[in-house]
């Protein structure tokens, strides 16, 4: 294997463990996101759990996410703009990439 044959192989591993950090990023993400539209809505905790699961394994987008979560908010009567939750997706996503790369 020369020199340019190994370069290719560390670009791929390192693309790949990156991919990995955003997948676990995004999944830690949307479920802290989840607990939170949950508790705010007043769920139980096994309904908060489906939520958090909902978000985590679909995995749809911000506007997605922001969109579906205004409306379950206004069926719940709870006051919330998208504005808000995408603030709070920013704050959660934040969070998670700090906790992860602390390995915790």
């Amino acid at each position: 294997m020369d020199v340019l044959d190994r370069r290719a192989v560390g670009f791929q591993e390192r693309f790949a463990l990156q991919e990995e950090f955003r997948s676990r990023v995004r999944a830690r993400r949307n479920r802290a996101v989840g607990l939170w539209a949950a508790s705010l809505r007043g769920l139980d905790a096994a309904d908060a759990e489906a939520l958090a699961d909902v978000l985590v394994e679909e995995d749809p987008d911000d506007d997605a996410i922001a969109k579906a979560l205004v409306v379950e908010f206004a069926r719940a009567n709870v006051d919330m703009s998208q504005r808000r939750v995408r603030q709070k997706l920013v704050e959660a996503l934040a969070r998670a990439q700090a906790d992860i790369a602390d390995g915790r």
